[in-house]
């Protein structure tokens, strides 16, 4: 699971955001996953620092922006499950 989560945040932080994509064109699809792997639909969060993140960005404005648009995508193998957390926000990172 922690290959598979490393090579999401990988890829994820290598290709950003363009002005037309957006955060459903680099979400992984159910194709891209290996077979032994399961979405499921509840938020698991392995770090209390991304929980907050996520429950609550605005906490956050003052470094990162407004967030315009937040997703997850959970996955889940064998006994472990972990998220993947999406946002865009209304400035580029510094």
């Amino acid at each position: 699971m922690n290959k598979l989560l490393t090579l999401c945040i990988s890829i994820v932080s290598t290709i950003g955001f363009g002005p037309s994509q957006t955060i459903d064109a680099i979400k992984m699809k159910p194709t891209e996953l290996p077979k032994e792997y399961k979405s499921s639909q509840d938020i698991e969060y392995q770090a209390i620092q991304s929980k907050l993140l996520y429950k609550n960005p605005e906490m956050y404005r003052f470094i990162l922006g407004k967030t315009i648009e937040k997703q997850f995508q959970t996955f889940e193998h064998k006994e472990k499950k972990g998220s993947l957390s999406y946002f865009e926000f209304d400035r580029d990172a510094n």
